[in-house]
């Protein structure tokens, strides 16, 4: 299987809008067609982005984290 690492810019655009290839990453990863991995940092990293550019709330940065596999 392929593995696949991510950076935070191609997770935050794979949550936020429902077209384009970091959106079809993310199918490919919750299909199971692609093993995502990703660094340590990139969680929280991701947080910082989704609050500050994105203004999602604690409630939806934890349900997005869920959608995101790896």
């Amino acid at each position: 299987m392929l593995r696949v690492t991510a950076d935070t810019n191609i997770l935050v655009s794979g949550l936020n809008f429902a077209r384009g290839k970091p959106f079809e990453l993310l199918e490919l990863a919750r299909t199971g067609k692609v093993n995502p991995t990703i660094s340590e940092a990139l969680p929280g990293e991701m947080e910082d982005v989704l609050r500050r550019k994105f203004g999602w709330n604690e409630e939806r940065i934890a349900a997005g984290a869920q959608s995101v596999p790896g």
